[in-house]
């Protein structure tokens, strides 16, 4: 039953994102992007725990739609900053607005009390799965 409402959940998270133009990983990127703006590749690899190979094809796409955009770092000409354009604003308030729905017809179907404990149980689930084994 896990599997089947992970699967539904992200299969639904799926279509909202394609209804923007965006993967799943698209809107995560985005929405780190936004929440740390002038972060760096390798900060962001760390954050989305992604290689950095996989993270800079993904920072390519996102720069190509004309969502993202960089800049040297002026502390540090090494390494580039990373903002979201116009497009890439507007675009991901589109895309939090269709996940805040989604989460709201999620907790409808839960009782009171019970999203607070979902949330706890489903945390310490991810902190269990994170251990190094």
């Amino acid at each position: 039953r896990t599997r089947q409402a992970q699967l539904a959940v992200f299969r639904d998270f799926d279509a909202i994102t394609q209804k923007v133009g965006l993967s799943p990983g698209q809107f995560s990127l985005l929405t780190l992007i936004g929440a740390n703006l002038g972060i760096n590749q390798i900060t962001l690899a760390a954050l989305h725990n992604l290689d950095k190979s996989t993270l800079s094809l993904a920072i390519r796409e996102l720069k190509g739609q004309g969502l993202i955009d960089s800049q040297r770092q002026p502390e540090d000409g090494r390494y580039f900053a990373l903002y979201l354009t116009k497009s890439g604003t507007q675009c991901l308030k589109r895309a939090t607005k269709l996940v805040e729905s989604q989460e709201k017809r999620m907790e409808k179907a839960l009782k009171p009390g019970e999203r607070e404990q979902l949330l706890d149980i489903l945390s310490r689930i991810s902190k269990a799965l994170s251990r190094k084994a």
